[in-house]
């Protein structure tokens, strides 16, 4: 209905609606949708399974790495430092970065060596999102050295 009223710019529209809800039809839908949607979900996770790549051999320390698997991956690290002298010791950084090299420290591991201790071991475990860079930096203390015993690499 549309009402102008006389000497006055304004015009009113007033509209009436009628219809039927059905309130209980509309939780269904709501409900079928959510449940549809997490099965989806669980669907790809359950399907996706990791693929364990032992990248031992193939990877260095202090080399820019992409990710170029489509997917993340999880990066499982692990090193042994080894003492020369009292007070010699290690640590290893993890980093990611959009651009190379990358420079965001995601995981730090690492120790000084004090008295009798000859050797240690320590890992690492950290995320790459697809395309992103990634590497592993050795840092030093003294004479202390730290060795690669395994690098794996698994998609997520």
């Amino acid at each position: 209905m549309v009402r102008i009223l006389s000497g006055v710019t304004r015009v009113e529209v007033t509209t009436e609606i009628t219809a039927a809800i059905n309130v209980e039809a509309i939780i269904r839908a709501a409900a079928d949708a959510a449940e549809a949607a997490a099965r989806a979900v669980l669907a790809g996770l359950v399907l996706h399974r990791p693929v364990y790549t032992d990248e031992t051999a193939a990877r260095t320390w202090a080399t820019n790495y992409q990710n170029t698997t489509g997917r993340p991956i999880m990066v499982f690290f692990y090193a042994q430092c080894i003492r020369a002298a009292i007070n010699d010791g290690a640590y290893i950084d993890g980093l990611i970065g959009a651009g190379t090299p990358p420079t965001s420290v995601v995981a730090s591991s690492g120790f000084l060596v004090v008295g009798q201790i000859d050797q240690s071991r320590f890992a690492l475990v950290f995320m790459v999102p697809e395309n992103y860079y990634y590497r592993i930096n050795r840092n030093l203390v003294a004479t202390g050295n730290a060795v690669k015993i395994a690098w794996w690499e698994a998609t997520v």
